[in-house]
């Protein structure tokens, strides 16, 4: 009887390792078909992971699943560590784009590229403005039109009140 509650135990034992591993250990694991079914019906921690993914394929197959909400897309949007492409994916969805915390999202961040930025900023408000000319964590072009664009719409004044 023992012996059984020995074997039990060590099957427990087993069986919590499994438990303790990681999810991003066990995606790491799958092959490419497993991932891109999890990309369209996963949960959103699983497709958190996967839109940083090595292949391009897998990280814009997130984007296309039908789960994909908008605070998800935001929450990509501000992501430092995703590939460049699915920026550019998201910044060209018409859907997403009417929503301004995606817009503000993606000018804000530096792996956006260039263009993508500079395309939405003509829709950010003055105070968005003001505070983008001043960052460090975008790119100098991107600042430098933000200071010029804040400039033109306030007349070159800096009161409280065009914030």
């Amino acid at each position: 009887m023992t012996e059984n509650i020995k074997n039990t135990e060590r099957e427990g034992t087993g069986d919590e390792f499994s438990r303790s591993m990681t999810l991003q250990q066990k995606i790491d694991t799958l092959g490419f078909h497993e991932k891109f079914k999890l990309a369209i019906s996963g949960s959103w921690s699983e497709r958190s992971i996967l839109v940083r993914d090595r292949n391009k394929t897998i990280a814009a197959t997130v984007l296309k699943s039908p789960k994909t909400t908008e605070q998800e897309v935001v929450a990509i949007a501000q992501m430092r560590n995703v590939d460049e492409e699915v920026l550019r994916q998201i910044g060209q969805n018409r859907q997403w784009i009417r929503a301004y915390p995606i817009i503000l999202s993606l000018v804000n961040n530096p792996k956006t590229p260039i263009a993508v930025a500079l395309n939405f900023m003509n829709r950010l408000t003055n105070k968005d403005l003001k505070a983008l000319k001043m960052s460090k964590n975008v790119p100098e072009a991107v600042a430098k039109k933000a200071g010029r664009m804040f400039a033109a719409r306030t007349g070159g004044r800096m009161t409280t009140e065009s914030v």
